[in-house]
Order: C-alpha cells, then sequence, then structure tokens
C-alpha cells in the first residue's frame, strides 16, 4: 500500500545504537582487564617471605663433670728417735770444750771426759738398736772381724785398735772372734743391710788426729752382743 506508512525499526536496532553499546561493553572489557593486570603486578610487586626454618628445641649444655678428687695420702708421722742419755751427756761436754778460751782448758776438758768415763756402767748396755751395716772386716786370715753399723744417733764399731794395742790380736773385749755365733751371722750379712744389734761396753771413740772430733764426734766403740737382720 502506498498510503500504509513506513515501519520504523526499533531503536536498539539502529547502527548507532549498536555501535554505542559495542564501545561500552569494550569500555568494561578493557577496565576489567586493566584491574586484573594491576592486581598481578601488586602481587608480583610483593616480594615473597622466605619459609622461616623450623626451630629446633634449644638442649642447654650439659653441666661439666665434677672432678674426682683423689684422696691426699696422710703421711705417717715420723719415728721417734730416742737419743741415750750417754750421747746427749757427750754433747754437753762438746759445748763446754767449745766455750774455753784456749787449748789448755780444752784439753782439761778432754781429759776429764775420757778419764771419767765408765764404758762398765750399766746403763751402757743397750738392745734392739737399729741401723744399717756400712761395714764389715777381717784381717788376714779372718781370725776376727771388724763390724760397723750406722745408728741414727751414732756410728757404732768394735775397731778399738787405738784403744788397746791387743785389739790386733783379736784380743780386745769387743772382738768378734771366728766360731762365736755372732761371727757366723755377720757372715749372712752384707753392707747396706738393716740390722738390729744389741751392745754393751760403750765407749766414745777418741781421734788421734783431732781432740775436738773425740769430744764432739759420734763415734763410739762397743761390744756387739747380738745382731740380726731387720725383719
Amino acid at each position: 500500500m502506498a498510503d500504509q506508512a513506513k515501519v520504523k525499526k526499533p531503536f536498539y536496532k539502529k547502527w548507532w545504537v549498536i555501535l554505542i553499546a559495542v564501545l561500552v561493553v569494550l569500555t568494561i572489557i578493557g577496565a576489567l582487564s586493566g584491574d586484573k593486570t594491576s592486581d598481578d603486578a601488586g602481587k608480583a610487586a610483593v616480594p615473597a617471605t622466605p619459609p622461616q626454618a623450623e626451630k629446633q628445641p634449644v638442649v642447654p649444655p650439659a653441666a661439666p663433670a665434677a672432678p674426682v678428687t683423689q684422696p691426699v695420702p696422710v703421711p705417717e708421722p715420723a719415728a721417734v728417735v730416742q737419743v741415750p742419755d750417754f750421747v746427749k751427756a757427750r754433747g754437753a761436754v762438746c759445748d763446754t770444750y767449745k766455750s774455753q778460751a784456749n787449748d789448755i782448758k780444752k784439753s782439761e776438758v778432754f781429759n776429764d771426759y775420757f778419764n771419767n768415763f765408765n764404758s762398765k756402767d750399766p746403763a751402757l748396755t743397750m738392745s734392739e738398736v737399729k741401723g744399717v751395716v756400712t761395714g764389715i772386716e777381717t784381717p788376714q786370715g779372718g781370725d776376727f772381724v771388724w763390724v760397723k753399723v750406722d745408728a741414727s744417733w751414732g756410728e757404732l764399731s768394735n775397731n778399738d785398735v787405738l784403744v788397746d794395742g791387743s785389739a790386733l790380736l783379736g784380743k780386745s773385749p769387743r772382738s768378734i772372734r771366728k766360731g762365736t755365733e755372732i761371727y757366723k751371722l755377720l757372715g749372712e750379712l752384707q753392707e747396706g743391710q738393716t740390722v738390729v744389734v744389741a751392745v754393751d761396753r760403750v765407749l766414745p771413740e777418741k781421734n788421734p788426729f783431732s781432740e775436738k772430733e773425740g769430744v764432739c764426734g759420734d763415734a763410739w766403740l762397743v761390744k756387739f752382743t747380738s745382731i740380726r737382720p731387720l725383719q
């Protein structure tokens, strides 16, 4: 029909409406893509926190072992040396001798001491005297023997040749003759051996070269009545 009114297209079918719609859609899509990219960039900018190592339990150091205390050895008390009275008396005479003004007075002290010393005094008999053998000597043939024993308070010897020449023949009262029991015992001993002796006839030994040594020395002439090794 010529007169029939021309039908109009709906507005949403018009080309310009479709163009606008496409532009709007593209704009929205672009906006959404930008936000995601920003989020990803922000996430990438933040450094990742390194994983922390697992904490190990702290074990306190072991206490040092207590030192082992070694027992302190207690030294044995030193044996008390019993000094005979006649040894002490000789020391007193020595002090008197040294205090004299001249040799004349000293000789008087010397003579008085030796002239009045009684070797047969029972107080000069001793038993259980411990000492070390320092000499065992015999003359040619071994008819008798001279012995020296070092005790803690002096040297004991039966060699009294300087007192009586008969000792050279083994006739001194202090001689130890071959065949006696003590002679046999001495045959089993040696120098350096510790022994226990019994003595009598004790006499301070004179020194032919020194008056002072005779008074102040520690050598004693004795008669050995027994001798045995220390067990």
